[in-house]
């Protein structure tokens, strides 16, 4: 990970959450967005576990794939909390403190985040 620009991401990161906002996010969205996410985890063979949260904490679309477990949900479970006390993606979370991040964020090298959906 040493190679990773901490700069660029914390830039990135603060342009999406600029500009990933909804004017309007119902429950039946929620489930429209996470059926999409789900059938392309499935037709890229992958292992994961998607929820979708209102900020009060209530799961309004969750869905694990074969070979989850409650690990994944422990995971979502850190990472919602993350995402809820500093109002913004855990990936800004991670890449603006010293660069160490914090090991609940990483898997094998790779960067795993989870992005607030900010109804305006």
């Amino acid at each position: 990970m040493s190679d990773v620009n901490y700069e660029e991401i914390r830039k990135m990161t603060k342009e999406q959450e600029k500009r990933l906002r909804f004017d309007h996010f119902s429950n039946r969205d929620a489930w429209e967005l996470g059926r999409f996410i789900t059938e392309k985890i499935y037709a890229e063979n992958r292992e994961l576990a998607v929820a979708i949260r209102r900020l009060n904490g209530t799961i309004i679309y969750q869905h694990l794939t074969e070979g989850t477990n409650h690990i994944n949900q422990n995971w979502m479970e850190r990472k919602f909390n993350t995402v809820s006390y500093f109002e913004r993606c855990s990936l800004g979370v991670w890449a603006a403190g010293d660069g160490s991040g914090d090991p609940a964020n990483r898997d094998g090298g790779k960067i795993f985040d989870v992005w607030p959906c900010i109804v305006c």
